[in-house]
């Protein structure tokens, strides 16, 4: 990629569009639910992808296992964290992991973990199978079509064929990008 990009930030602008695209646009977008781990600290990544996941109509499991509460009480509605990033979930788990005395707890812990999360997924399976791409957002539908654009002609994301696929696609979509991408501004003095 140096002989394409010789410059760290056109590098580095490259990869992030590569890598958004596909995590939102490809594996979200393939994804019948969204399982996101809430605990300390809020993964900002984490907090987009469950915002587009409801974007497009995809059922949205947070759960909790943190008993840090940076943002309240314990045993307050939000279970001591930020309100904002819970308000995209369908279904919201709490399971403090508190003090464990042996692997047997541990284990325990880890298998009521599993079964809750499996309650919450058949929990939601009709609303997973009613998903529909005429329901999203434009916002969602124009991720999906840069994501199928940036990889089309690419049917896997490990060999050296496909990479260079996608970099070619990258490249031919880069003004196109760059007008869906923030503007960036900065400001040195005060």
């Amino acid at each position: 990629m140096k002989d394409v990009f010789p410059n760290d930030d056109e590098r580095s602008k490259a990869l992030s569009w590569v890598i958004y695209l596909t995590d939102i646009g490809k594996f979200l977008y393939e994804s019948d639910v969204v399982i996101a781990n809430m605990d300390e600290p809020l993964d900002p990544g984490v907090i987009v992808e469950c915002m587009v996941a409801k974007e497009m109509g995809k059922p949205v499991i947070q759960y909790r296992t943190d008993s840090r509460s940076p943002y309240g009480g314990m045993g307050d509605c939000h279970k001591g964290m930020h309100w904002f990033p819970m308000f995209p979930c369908d279904q919201f788990i709490y399971m403090p992991t508190l003090m464990f005395g042996d692997s047997k707890h541990v284990s325990n812990f880890y298998e009521a973990c599993t079964e809750e999360l499996d309650k919450a997924c058949q929990d939601l399976k009709e609303k997973s199978e009613k998903q529909n791409d005429e329901d999203m957002t434009k916002h969602a539908k124009e991720i999906v079509r840069l994501a199928k654009m940036i990889l089309d002609g690419a049917p896997d994301l490990t060999s050296m064929s496909s990479l260079k696929r996608i970099l070619k696609n990258y490249i031919a979509m880069k003004s196109e990008l760059e007008a869906f991408a923030p503007k960036m501004k900065s400001r040195n003095s005060y």
